[in-house]
């Protein structure tokens, strides 16, 4: 087909469009021919196979996927923020699990410390609240009546 000219309203012609051409027969008149991409942006860096990827670790983590946790360790974490919750603060948890072997045995360990200071039964929020506020009552009480001894 012949190019036809475009009018811009006041007789004279701009443009010149053929209706052949498939960059200009999508776009509309009113919207500017769009810049091509220049081929540096649209190249991806290549790795070799021989180089390890930069996003994989080869630091000693046995589970496959980063994060990746069992439903003990999640419990034992779990168990962890409700004596946190509680005002139970420890200097290392490396310390307090020594010679722990197992994660079973870890929250054991836990389990135990939350009885120690007064949550029977199954944790809760509301419980460790309570627990500390006891706690905090007590140290206060402490605190005073150990002044008033000396």
């Amino acid at each position: 087909p012949p190019p036809h000219h475009e009018d811009n309203g006041n007789g004279e012609n701009d443009q010149v469009i053929s209706s052949a051409s498939p960059t200009n027969s999508s776009q509309s008149d009113d919207e500017p021919p769009k810049p091509a991409k220049s081929a540096t942006s649209r190249s991806t860096p290549k790795v070799s196979k021989n180089q390890p990827s930069k996003r994989t670790s080869t630091k000693g983590s046995t589970n496959s996927k980063k994060g990746a946790k069992s439903a003990s360790e999640k419990k034992l974490e779990r168990l962890q923020g409700y004596l946190r919750k509680a005002g139970v603060r420890t200097r290392s948890w490396n310390d307090f699990f020594a010679g722990a072997k197992s994660t079973a045995e870890k929250i054991r360990r836990v389990e135990n410390k939350l009885q120690e200071i007064g949550i029977e039964g199954r944790p809760s929020l509301e419980k460790c609240k309570k627990v500390k506020q006891r706690r905090e009552l007590a140290k206060e009480l402490e605190d005073i009546l150990g002044d008033d001894r000396d």
